[in-house]
């Protein structure tokens, strides 16, 4: 089982972003890279990068890789 970081954006249309990169190996070592004030600098940059402006951010979460794709397709 890997994990990842899921952000959901608070747009109403339930648009996420899923960082498929790097995957973790478990919920506790992918929520710790998460609390990391430069790793979530980084992620916002590329969320920037993305979508060219800043997005409301609802939830930012790390899930179960196959079980997010599973959803979302």
């Amino acid at each position: 089982m890997k994990w990842v970081v899921i952000v959901l954006f608070a747009t109403g249309q339930g648009d996420v972003f899923v960082f498929n990169k790097p995957q973790f190996n478990t919920r506790d070592e992918c929520m710790t890279a998460l609390l990391n004030p430069v790793n979530r600098e980084k992620m916002l940059i590329r969320l920037l990068e993305e979508y060219g402006k800043p997005m409301p951010i609802e939830l930012v979460n790390c899930v179960d890789y196959e079980k997010v794709m599973n959803v979302l397709q």
